[in-house]
């Protein structure tokens, strides 16, 4: 053969060979893949849409996909002109084929985004290529820039990653004057199997979520930063969530998988609100449930089915951390036994790791929750083991707890009361406001809360504690509501006491109040609201952020 046709001949079969293309593709833990190409456009990835035409990519080495898992492609448009009657659609393995868009109008009306990931659902295979097909009725300049590929978790919805457009089959978006409607519908051969998770913007003022039969409400939430964020676990998803749908203003929305598997003792992170009405049939544990605060995650919550529970696990320790003529001491069952604890309560890391310290060091017998109870806060971080591990130190945080047997009006209160007394526990800022209040509260009034707190069995001599409840009786109703519960009804109490009424200012009889004690203490709750909303866009008489609807 002579010299050039073998040259020419070398030439061709290098070109008809698979070249490593020159955009990054990523495995599920990040590794890089080798996928090859035939083609200078299609090894750039740049595939133009100026006529009808198949790219083909293929893998090195097969890649086996678990499942839950997407193939996410990253890229970018360049626009010459409209990509009318022009589509590019991709499929993995030559199986569903899947239409990628080409421009984000469908998200967001009026605007264009020339960068858009777009994830798409894969079975549990193994991988062998992926193919991009042109469809186009009219030559132009326009490309489809390929900027990475990557295995991920699935995920359905749509946020923004800095200057990219993430979204997903099986999501819509109905938009309106008056309404704004997001849903994600997934075809059952494309659920999220196992543990999964909504990640939600608010922008809306009032706005719902709803899963399946389960709606979810959002009112009045602080417009500042990533306390617009929620995140609801699958824990609450009804046994048929689909679709999932979202009326409101947002810039994320997406379900994604997260392959959490929680034990017995996970908190689950929800905010206060879905705790209220939290299915119990949807409880680990039927005796009682543990849940942390999503955006005080150091904050555990404890509901019980009863008080029989919460006496079990929290009374014992309440004495030993409020009660006169008990604190700092550990009472034995039969000495408490005919004594009431609290219906709700409260505790920060000191007082946990004081309690279970002495109950370690004198080996004092306690009940099956109580150990249940220190083996949570051990594994929360809450307490911990001191060096020797004979002892407990604090940790960080703080846990409250209401129950099922309180009547609905009540669990809603106590949440309040107890929630606020969390973060008084882990915020030195909050407690310095409400110290500093208290200071400066009117003498009659400080005088007529303290006889109130003694006669409640508190020990008055913990200003520490005295501050806490001071803060936490302001808080837990609305302001609107705190003249009538001090000048009315927690006066009203004092008053049938003939040792205790001589700390109440003069009372208006045609009204049947207390007007200083009523003046006062509505503006310290004002104070307090405003204070707590500008920190966490929380108010007097609201703890959560949303609100579980309940079923019927």
């Amino acid at each position: 053969m002579p010299a050039l046709v073998f040259i020419l001949v070398l030439f061709l079969d290098a070109c008809s060979q698979n070249n490593e293309t020159g955009f990054p593709v990523f495995g599920e833990y990040g590794e890089k893949i080798i996928l090859t190409t035939r083609g200078a456009d299609a090894g750039a990835g740049k595939l133009p849409l100026k006529k009808e035409k198949s790219f083909l990519y293929q893998f090195a080495d097969d890649i086996t996909v678990k499942e839950n898992y997407s193939v996410e492609i990253d890229y970018e448009l360049y626009m010459e002109d409209s990509t009318e009657d022009q589509s590019v659609i991709v499929q993995v393995n030559n199986n569903t084929p899947w239409i990628l868009p080409l421009d984000t109008f469908f998200l967001e009306s009026g605007k264009k985004t020339d960068n858009i990931c777009y994830a798409v659902p894969v079975v549990p295979s193994v991988i062998k290529s992926i193919l991009f097909t042109i469809n186009t009725k009219h030559k132009s300049g326009n490309k489809l820039i390929l900027n990475s590929i990557k295995f991920d978790k699935r995920k359905y919805g749509f946020y923004r990653n800095d200057k990219t457009i993430v979204t997903t089959p099986f999501f819509s978006h109905a938009n309106n004057s008056d309404l704004s409607l997001w849903t994600l519908n997934p075809l059952p051969q494309y659920y999220i199997t196992g543990s999964a998770e909504i990640i939600l913007r608010v922008l809306s003022e009032k706005s719902s979520l709803k899963i399946g039969n389960t709606e979810i409400s959002f009112r009045n939430i602080n417009k500042k930063g990533e306390q617009n964020y929620f995140v609801f676990p699958s824990v609450i998803f009804p046994p048929e969530p689909y679709p999932i749908t979202y009326n409101g203003d947002t810039d994320n929305f997406t379900l994604v998988s997260n392959d959490i598997h929680l034990s017995l003792t996970d908190p689950i992170k929800t905010d206060p609100g879905i705790v209220i009405n939290y299915p119990i049939e949807n409880w680990r544990d039927k005796r009682y449930e543990v849940f942390c605060w999503d955006i005080m995650p150091s904050i555990l919550i404890f509901d019980t089915a009863d008080y029989k529970t919460q006496d079990n696990l929290l009374k014992r320790l309440a004495f030993f951390a409020e009660k006169k003529g008990f604190r700092g001491r550990l009472a034995k069952d039969e000495e408490i036994a005919e004594l009431h604890g609290w219906n709700a309560h409260d505790y920060n890391a000191e007082t946990l790791a004081r309690f279970f310290d002495m109950v370690r060091k004198t080996n004092f017998p306690i009940l099956q929750e109580e150990k249940e109870l220190q083996d949570i806060l051990i594994k929360a971080g809450i307490i911990r083991y001191n060096d020797d591990k004979s002892g407990f130190l604090a940790g960080s945080g703080a846990i409250i707890s209401i129950s099922r047997e309180s009547a609905d009006y009540l669990r809603r209160t106590f949440m309040v009361h107890e929630g606020f007394h969390g973060i008084f526990f882990i915020d030195e800022d909050f407690r310095k406001f409400s110290t500093g209040r208290f200071e400066k509260l009117n003498k009659t009034a400080k005088n007529f809360i303290i006889s109130f707190f003694d006669y409640q069995q508190y020990d008055i001599k913990d200003n520490y504690l005295v501050v806490n409840e001071f803060m936490a009786h302001c808080l837990q109703q609305p302001a609107a509501e705190a003249a009538k519960y001090f000048g009315e009804n927690l006066a009203g109490r004092i008053a049938e006491s003939s040792w205790r009424k001589n700390v109440l200012p003069p009372k208006d009889e045609e009204a049947g109040n207390w007007p200083l004690l009523a003046d006062v203490f509505k503006a310290e709750t004002s104070a307090f609201s405003a204070y707590v909303n500008s920190r966490w866009g929380l108010s007097a008489g609201r703890l959560w952020r949303t609100r579980l609807m309940k079923a019927g």
